[in-house]
């Protein structure tokens, strides 16, 4: 396409020429592509006056042609859905400019261009919040959609990843996909039932019943018992059609990898001081295409041991579990990664269902169960088995996040499960086990205390206790005799230890001393706490 194919139909005044050069932005070196695919691009551009998000829209298919001629470039739509949740009291993106690329009197592509909104998806943030602070978001967003109803605003999207919940006390909720948000006088239930269903697909299957419960109660409002276990259903119904829909176009699609070869496939790991388990780690995945291993500056033989199996060793101080973790995944090459810790091994078992998943995916990541080996014997039960983790998955639809030392991959996509196990060589002994506890309590209390969290009562005496009932009692930890109560015992302690060390940091006599200093005391190091 022509560097001045598009032109401007509205822009800000003070907006700076050099962003409504479209092509010339999106292939600037410091332009972050969030999303790109057949027909949209989203991309975020730091600037002197802030980040700008850019979004462009292809529509040159002769179904886009029609619609545009009817309704509107994609970019205008935006601008006008913006429009319309103001006008009707709701947060929206505030939009800078509008430009169109015209051919033949008819729009084949359009792009909006809109402040950054300081805010975090509603799934992860879902994802990642217990307790009250889940309710409280819960209820928030539950209102927040029987408004954007009762105002007659149907957005044909709106799955939790579409929504920003900003830091602002109370949070509010941002909707950032609008180029498909209508307006009508009266919604129906059928378009009500279908973000219903949405949000359900995309966050309610991890919610528990009461969360579930608790949302469609507020949503609905003053409903009696029979109504609310009517519309549950529903969601749920409706939510299982789609799902089923979802499957047949999955099948009916032509593979991505011709029958009887594979996808290629990276392997990431990211180690410290591991000469004792490296080794084997690196055997069990000599499979893969590749092999790329991040060292934080080991003393001992663990990068040579590493440069026996791969030439891709790179050695790099440690931020974080996060950011080494993404770092990793930013050298693959490959299109599929399987990410693995030094004291990890792919079984024999996983890896012939990983090469038969990738001759013809169907999800976009896969969680696998880890089985721990520790005290001398295999834990089916106690507390640590399945602990299913999202360890292979398409690069390009995934990030790192979480909250460190506990990283989470965030799939934007389909995901299943494998049941071959991964093989975790967890703690050497006793002794290794409760060093882990201190060094990682440490981490975590420094990441509360950065977000700004204090220690309750409950978090002292309810949490670990809850702990001890999950481990020992639900998940049958007491099967396992005296290895089972010490295991339940110690997960109790890694609780009552990380809020412990909070409490201690946020009533230390550090007199002028910033949260920040303070954090920093509890888990200072350059390398691994591990």
């Amino acid at each position: 396409m022509p560097e001045r194919a598009y032109r401007v139909r509205e822009a800000r005044p003070a907006l700076p020429a050099d962003l409504l050069d479209v092509e010339r932005v999106l292939t600037s070196a410091t332009t972050r592509i969030v999303k790109d695919h057949g027909r949209t691009t989203v991309a975020v551009v730091e600037g002197d006056g802030g980040a700008v998000v850019l979004k462009r829209f292809r529509d040159a298919a002769p179904l886009r042609i029609v619609e545009g001629l009817v309704l509107g470039s994609r970019a205008l739509r935006v601008r006008e859905a913006a429009a319309r949740l103001r006008a009707a009291g709701f947060a929206a993106p505030e939009i800078l400019a509008v430009l169109e690329h015209r051919r033949f009197g008819t729009t084949i592509g359009s792009c909006v261009i809109a402040a950054w909104v300081e805010g975090t998806p509603l799934d992860e943030l879902w994802r990642a919040r217990r307790g009250a602070a889940r309710r409280a978001l819960t209820t928030g967003f539950a209102g927040y959609l029987r408004g954007l109803h009762a105002a007659g605003i149907y957005p044909q999207d709106v799955r939790a990843a579409n929504v920003l919940v900003t830091p602002d006390s109370p949070p509010r909720f941002v909707l950032v996909d609008l180029d498909r948000v209508r307006r009508y006088r009266r919604l129906s239930w059928r378009r009500r039932r279908k973000n219903l269903v949405q949000v359900h697909r995309s966050v309610g299957r991890s919610a528990s019943r009461a969360e579930a419960v608790r949302f469609l109660r507020h949503y609905l409002g003053p409903v009696s018992r029979e109504q609310l276990r009517r519309a549950a259903a529903e969601v749920v119904r409706h939510g299982r059609r789609k799902d089923a829909e979802y499957t047949r176009r999955r099948a009916g699609a032509a593979p991505t990898a011709h029958a009887g070869r594979r996808e290629p496939i990276s392997c990431t790991i990211i180690c410290y001081e591991e000469e004792d388990n490296i080794r084997a780690a690196l055997e069990s995945v000599q499979w893969c295409d590749e092999v790329l291993v991040v060292d934080s500056f080991s003393r001992d033989r663990t990068v040579a041991i590493c440069r026996e199996y791969t030439d891709r060793v790179y050695q790099r101080p440690w931020p974080g579990f996060v950011e080494q973790k993404a770092f990793a995944l930013e050298q693959a090459r490959f299109p599929w990664v399987l990410n693995l810790d030094a004291d990890e091994r792919v079984s024999p078992e996983l890896r012939r269902e990983i090469e038969e998943v990738l001759r013809a995916p169907r999800a976009d990541g896969y969680y696998v169960p880890r089985l721990v080996y520790y005290l001398g014997r295999w834990w089916r039960r106690g507390g640590w088995y399945p602990d299913y983790r999202l360890r292979l998955f398409r690069r390009d639809r995934v990030v790192w996040g979480g909250i460190d030392p506990h990283e989470k991959v965030i799939l934007h996509g389909r995901s299943a499960r494998l049941r071959g196990p991964l093989l975790h060589y967890t703690y050497r002994d006793i002794s290794d086990h409760l060093a882990t506890i201190n060094a990682f309590t440490g981490v975590a209390a420094r990441e509360l205390l950065l977000r700004g969290r204090t220690t309750a009562l409950r978090d002292l005496l309810l949490r670990p206790l809850w702990r001890f009932a999950r481990f020992y009692v639900f998940r049958l930890g007491f099967t396992q005799g005296l290895a089972g109560l010490f295991v339940a015992q110690s997960a109790a302690f890694y609780v009552f230890s990380k809020y412990a060390k909070l409490w201690e940091a946020t009533h230390a006599k550090g007199g002028a001393r910033s949260r920040v200093e303070i954090a920093g005391s509890l888990a200072h190091s350059s390398a691994p706490p591990w």
